[in-house]
């Protein structure tokens, strides 16, 4: 849907046959260029502030302009349970400028 609407989504390589996303050490964090950072939500991963103290994160384009959004990674099983998901993101991608070319 978004992509329709002319959002690019960065899809990196897959590490494995089995896997959705491509893993990379904070030495290769800014191999990607990206507008917006989507931020996994849940209570186990980083922080935004503990994010901050890698430098590599803290130089991405994105943070420095502070364009940062949650992300709920859990899963919903209805479209009413993914609509707000939708519009926060939506919100975020309104508020978002393009910083790459």
């Amino acid at each position: 849907y978004f992509k329709d609407l002319g959002v690019e989504f960065v899809e990196g390589k897959k590490s494995d046959e089995w896997g959705f996303w491509e893993f990379l050490s904070w030495e290769n964090a800014d191999k990607y260029h990206a507008d917006l950072i989507m931020l996994d939500n849940r209570s186990a991963s980083m922080s935004r502030e503990e994010l901050a103290q890698k430098p590599t994160f803290a130089s991405l384009p994105a943070v420095k302009a502070g364009q940062i959004t949650p992300w709920a990674m859990e899963e919903r099983y209805s479209y009413a349970g993914y609509g707000p998901v939708l519009e926060r993101l939506a919100d975020a991608i309104n508020r978002s400028k393009r910083l790459t070319s």
